[in-house]
């Protein structure tokens, strides 16, 4: 929690904006796609629910998880690596508190909780809770960075 602390306000003080100053686009690109991202996370989600996430990203697009040592580059390889996750989870909720944006970058806390099938078939609560950077570049997401 400490670590998650000091990141929010590294990248507080890394992007001063005042929120008159926050770019309402870039967040509403941004709450779109975690929307979509979300609905690939129900049971019987396929390539439609993935492409339509991935409609909201640059074909460079980049995702990356620096604590877990992941760096995934190119639409076509999140692809895959979303293709590999297909109904392996059910009922995704999710929040998303922005705390900060400007044209290029948003700044949010995004909390997912979902189902995730275990072994034996049954299913268990799963959570997952980021401090997440999302660059943008000409309206598409460029880069995902998870916290």
């Amino acid at each position: 929690m400490r670590r998650l602390t000091q990141i929010v306000l590294l990248l507080a003080m890394a992007f001063p904006i005042a929120a008159q100053n926050r770019d309402a686009a870039a967040e509403n690109l941004v709450r779109r796609y975690v929307q979509a991202r979300s609905q690939t996370m129900q049971e019987h989600a396929g390539p439609a629910e993935i492409e339509r996430a991935l409609s909201f990203c640059k074909e460079s697009f980049v995702y990356e998880h620096p604590a877990v040592g992941a760096r995934i580059q190119g639409k076509e390889k999140v692809r895959a690596g979303m293709s590999g996750y297909l109904g392996e989870t059910k009922d995704p909720s999710y929040t998303l508190q922005v705390f900060t944006s400007n044209p290029h970058v948003v700044v949010a806390a995004v909390n997912q909780r979902f189902l995730v099938k275990q072994e034996n078939g049954t299913w268990a609560a799963g959570k997952r809770s980021n401090i997440t950077v999302f660059e943008v570049d000409d309206g598409k997401i460029s880069r995902i960075l998870d916290y």
